[in-house]
């Protein structure tokens, strides 16, 4: 064998190999940019239909009590405000449960990339 030849085969091997690690790495870029905008998208139509939510069900309590608008909106926002105070009770496991999800979607291949950063 050709010292050249195989130096010349050896490199041709690398440079074949970082470009598919760049497209691999512009694919999950894409992909996770896709997912990120989708949820913004999801999370701000979800936001609006609350928004609205929270509007109609103090009316509601308004008009069904027959207090004013104040002690519906009032009722509504107590309702809220305890609804996040739950979430802050509970936001350790919420979180734990997130990540369990997050690390299961995950690729194996950026766990693999994760583990051997720790390590060095």
């Amino acid at each position: 064998m050709n010292l050249p030849n195989l130096l010349e085969s050896l490199s041709g091997f690398i440079e074949a190999n970082l470009q598919l690690v760049k497209l691999e790495v512009k694919d999950g870029v894409s992909k996770l940019v896709v997912a990120l905008v989708t949820f913004i998208m999801a999370l701000f139509c979800l936001t609006i239909v609350l928004l609205f939510a929270n509007i109609s069900l103090s009316f509601f309590i308004s008009q069904y009590f027959k207090w004013g608008y104040a002690a519906g909106f009032g009722v509504v926002a107590l309702l809220n405000l305890s609804l996040f105070l739950l979430f802050l009770l509970l936001r350790k496991r919420f979180k734990f449960a997130v990540e369990s999800k997050v690390d299961k979607a995950l690729p194996m291949n950026i766990k693999l990339l994760e583990e051997n950063k720790t390590k060095k």
